[in-house]
């Protein structure tokens, strides 16, 4: 018997050894199937896809009571198109960003006080694209309000702005939207809760906005806007038309709106007119908002001017300063500040 053992010995050793190797082929192969699964979604999650870090701070000097605000911002700036075996059938557009203000004047309502931080959605919605033929595209989530300029031209997270929370109340809200994109025209259409920040309706609010114009990336772009909203128990109607020309490095913009806020007849202009380096890293504005309202005791009336210059050396740093003086104002006074931002995208 010991005799036979001691001859089993080198096979059951062997048997040992390649059940170990077996397992472990096994557990190989099983991991590397994991790696490729793994790696199929991955490749599938950042085809056609953007994902950047997006870093700003920004300090503003006030002319009146020599006081000095800041902002921080930090956040995810996430594109995505999705695709399927017939081809692309929308597209996700995720920005999410922490805002830490002090001190800063004129803050949007969502903020509880000049000194507050909260999670700030800019654009955080899913565009729709795969319906048959020539429906529309449907875009439900966190969009700009379809008015104007500020449709067609992104200034979110920059100095320049066109005054839209100004006139029309908000600049972005959670709805639903059809839209498209043509060779010579496009158009919005959008019904929105009113809530801003919140998806939730606030007291009965809502937002209705439509744009129609030609095609954005000309040189010569024109468009048409109406909107109607409740909010803060304020009936506000409008209607815009709004022009952009550009000839070589120059741009001129323009809008003009009116309309009623309770019946009351008000007027909002906008004027920009901008010069573009050679290479498009130098940018220069000169920017101006008219807003009048007519009340019972009167017109009132608001003329501001900016400017302002922007340098972007390539699409992940850009610093920028804008000086802004109101020219004349129901108050009388002629406040100014000088703002500043770095913004780093990763």
């Amino acid at each position: 018997m010991r005799a036979m053992l001691c001859c089993c010995r080198p096979l059951i050793g062997a048997l040992f050894l390649a059940t170990i190797s077996l397992k472990t082929l096994a557990a190989n192969a099983s991991l590397e199937e994991s790696s490729s699964t793994f790696s199929r979604w991955k490749d599938r999650l950042t085809e056609n896809s953007r994902i950047a870090l997006d870093v700003s701070t920004r300090p503003i000097y006030y002319s009146q009571g020599n006081d000095w605000g800041t902002q921080n911002v930090v956040g995810l700036d996430i594109f995505k198109v999705l695709a399927g075996r017939d081809g692309d059938f929308g597209t996700v557009v995720a920005q999410a960003y922490y805002t830490r203000i002090d001190n800063v004047r004129g803050h949007p309502a969502f903020f509880d006080d000049d000194h507050d931080g909260e999670l700030v959605y800019r654009i955080f919605n899913f565009n729709f694209s795969g319906l048959p033929g020539r429906a529309p595209n449907i875009r439900l989530g966190h969009m700009e309000i379809a008015y104007g300029l500020e449709h067609t031209l992104d200034t979110n997270g920059t100095l320049r702005q066109f005054g839209l929370p100004g006139n029309l109340g908000l600049k972005a809200d959670w709805g639903v939207s059809l839209n498209q994109q043509h060779r010579h025209f496009e158009y919005e259409v959008s019904l929105t809760t009113g809530g801003g920040q919140s998806v939730e309706r606030q007291d009965g609010s809502f937002v209705l906005s439509a744009r129609v114009g030609s095609n954005r990336d000309e040189n010569f772009v024109v468009g048409a806007s109406v909107y109607r909203s409740e909010l803060g128990g304020l009936i506000r109607e409008r209607f815009g038309l709004d022009v952009q020309r550009y000839h070589g490095r120059m741009g001129i913009v323009a809008e003009l709106s009116t309309g009623n806020n309770d019946g009351q007849t008000v007027l909002n202009g906008v004027v920009e007119l901008s010069h573009r380096s050679k290479r498009d890293s130098w940018r220069a504005y000169l920017l101006s908002n008219y807003f009048s309202t007519e009340l019972d005791s009167g017109r009132t009336e608001t003329l501001t001017a900016g400017l302002g210059l922007a340098y972007t050396p390539d699409q992940r740093f850009s610093l920028s300063a804008q000086f802004n003086r109101t020219m004349s104002s129901p108050a009388g006074t002629h406040p100014s500040s000088l703002s500043l931002q770095a913004r780093y995208r990763l």
